[in-house]
């Protein structure tokens, strides 16, 4: 399991130690009435729960317990390994004393990692619903969008408008069989048309084999159909530390591309002097119309939103299941094991 590293981490697991009533504890801030109350019960109801596991077995709230044997009563009380990534983030949130009879080994204060424990489930739940009402929106918006992209489909004037340009900007190769890329090195490209520029992300040489991939698309507005469009290919390093340096480019004009039918087009570069070069770039040119084109980025952009969410949504289901299987525990599951740091003069003594 992946885990993500703001899960415990930063002003979030502050806000959950606030919010949480922890006996004994001087962090009480005004809550509403409502939201206090239900703090308090989740706080005390997890609380009297655990401690009750741990006092049933002979320990005690203030009883020093070894990382290892943490492990150990976790794996028996949920009846399977407990995830070690999520242990480990626990454990960091713990302090800790290092046994001088084996100073790799970390111990831990019970009362210590009983509300650590809490409150990292506590931060689940939250961020569950946060997730929920963000996939919500996600929902509302794409039924939203397909509803008026639906509309103009069926509106012949505004379906047949082609005012928007889309440029896929895919890879970029070099036909040079003895041609060595430098590793390490970064490219990207950059079109410029009618006084504007855009730009693909900078891709790092890995290999010798000159192959960057861009896959970057670019949705143009244009007034004028048949623009000209200048499509340099950029090796970031020199052109940031080598003053003589110049891009390799060539220049399309859009007028050939206004069919509506995707154009996969490999474009030879020239250098400075006019020359053409063994190098060339891929891209795929088609007009759109502009509000299906508009309608189309937006499906794509909240795909991708709607994945992620997904994706945080089932990390955190899965993590509240692992947080979960202690509160299903059997008292006689780990009576045999006594996993206690001794106490101080116990030590001493040996």
């Amino acid at each position: 399991m992946n885990i993500q590293p703001n899960l415990y981490t930063g002003s979030q697991w502050n806000q959950a130690s606030n919010s949480m009533i922890i006996p004994g504890s001087s962090n009480k801030k005004p809550l509403n009435k409502t939201k206090e109350n239900y703090h308090q019960e989740f706080y005390y109801s997890r609380f009297m729960k655990l401690t009750s596991i741990f006092i049933n077995e002979g320990h005690k709230l203030d009883s020093h317990i070894s990382e290892d044997g943490l492990l150990t009563i976790l794996d028996s009380l949920g009846k399977e390994m407990f995830d070690r990534e999520i242990a480990e983030h626990l454990f960091e949130k713990i302090p800790f004393e290092e046994d001088s009879h084996a100073s790799d080994e970390r111990y831990f204060v019970l009362k210590d990692f009983i509300e650590t424990y809490i409150k990292a489930e506590y931060l689940l739940i939250l961020q569950e619903q946060e997730i929920k009402a963000e996939l919500s929106e996600i929902y509302q918006q794409i039924e939203t969008i397909k509803t008026e992209y639906k509309t103009t489909l069926q509106d012949s004037e505004l379906s047949n408008q082609t005012n928007c340009l889309q440029i896929d900007v895919i890879e970029a190769v070099c036909d040079e069989d003895l041609y060595e890329a430098e590793i390490g090195s970064s490219f990207n490209v950059v079109l410029i048309i009618d006084g504007y520029k855009y730009e693909t992300e900078e891709i790092t040489i890995e290999t010798t084999n000159f192959n960057p991939i861009f896959n970057r698309s670019f949705h143009l507005r244009l007034k004028n159909p048949d623009e000209k469009l200048q499509i340099l290919l950029r090796d970031q390093s020199r052109y940031v530390n080598d003053p003589s340096y110049s891009d390799l480019k060539c220049t399309i004009s859009l007028g050939n591309y206004k069919d509506q039918v995707s154009h996969v087009t490999w474009l030879e570069m020239y250098n400075f002097m006019g020359e053409p070069t063994r190098f060339k770039v891929n891209l795929v040119i088609q007009w759109q119309p502009s509000k299906i084109a508009h309608y189309e980025e937006k499906l794509d952009e909240l795909g991708v939103l709607e994945e992620k969410a997904r994706n945080e949504k089932e990390f955190v289901e899965e993590s509240l299941k692992v947080l979960g299987r202690i509160y299903d525990y059997n008292s006689s599951i780990f009576r045999n094991g006594d996993f206690s740091k001794p106490m101080r003069h116990e030590i001493d003594a040996k």
